[in-house]
C-alpha cells in the first residue's frame, strides 16, 4: 500500500509539493511569454521598408545612418532573443519532468484505491473518496500542465523565426538597401521584407 497516503490529512497533501512547483513555474513562464517585445522587431522591419523607398540623394546619409542603428538593436535584439529561447527550453524541459512525475502520482493513488490492503482499512470509504477528488484535482492540473507545455514550445518557435529573420534581414536585405537601389529593384526588396513578416 501507498505509504503516502495515512489519513485524510495526506490524502489533501498528495502531490501537492509537485502541484505547487508546477503552478509557480508556469506564472513564472507565463509572465515572460507576456513580456516578450517581438513587436519591436516587426517596427524595425516597418522602418526598413520606408528606407528602402528612399530614393532621393540627398537622403543618403540619412539613411546609412539610420541602417546602422537599426542594425545595431537588430543585433541586440537577436542575442536576447536567444537568450530567452533557450530560458524557455530549459523551463519546457522541467515543466516536462513534473508532468511525468504528477502522472506517476496519479498512477500511483488510484492503484491504491483497488489495493486489498487499503479496501479492507475501516476508513478506505472516507480515504476513498477523497483520494477520487484528489485524483480528480490532479488529472486538472495535468491537462493545463501539458496545454501549458505546447505553449511554451509554440513561444520557443516564435522567438527562434524572429530571430533567423532578423539574421536574413542583416545578412540579405540591408545590404540591398545600403545599395543605390532604382525604383524596381526598391520594390522588390520591400515586397521580400513584407514576406519575411508575414512567414
Amino acid at each position: 500500500m501507498n505509504g503516502k497516503i495515512k489519513n485524510l490529512t495526506s490524502v489533501l497533501n498528495y502531490s501537492l509539493g509537485t502541484q505547487n512547483y508546477m503552478a509557480d513555474i508556469n506564472k513564472l513562464i507565463s509572465d515572460r511569454i507576456r513580456n516578450q517585445k517581438l513587436d519591436t522587431v516587426w517596427e524595425l522591419f516597418d522602418e526598413l521598408i520606408k528606407i528602402a523607398a528612399l530614393n532621393d540623394i540627398e537622403l543618403l546619409a540619412q539613411k546609412e545612418t539610420r541602417l546602422d542603428e537599426i542594425s545595431s538593436r537588430f543585433s541586440m535584439i537577436r542575442i536576447e532573443l536567444m537568450k530567452e529561447k533557450e530560458l524557455l527550453s530549459a523551463f519546457r524541459v522541467t515543466n516536462d519532468s513534473l508532468i511525468e512525475q504528477l502522472a506517476k502520482d496519479i498512477l500511483e493513488a488510484t492503484e491504491l484505491l483497488k489495493d486489498p490492503d487499503f479496501l479492507n482499512r475501516p476508513d478506505s470509504h472516507e480515504i476513498g473518496n477523497a483520494l477520487k477528488n484528489r485524483i480528480g484535482e490532479l488529472n486538472t492540473t495535468l491537462a493545463v500542465a501539458k496545454s501549458f507545455s505546447a505553449q511554451i514550445k509554440l513561444s520557443e518557435d516564435n522567438l527562434n523565426q524572429a530571430a533567423n529573420r532578423i539574421w536574413d534581414a542583416l545578412m540579405h536585405i540591408m545590404p540591398l538597401i545600403r545599395g543605390r537601389l532604382t525604383a524596381e529593384n526598391s520594390t522588390l526588396v520591400i515586397e521580400e521584407i513584407k514576406r519575411m513578416m508575414t512567414l
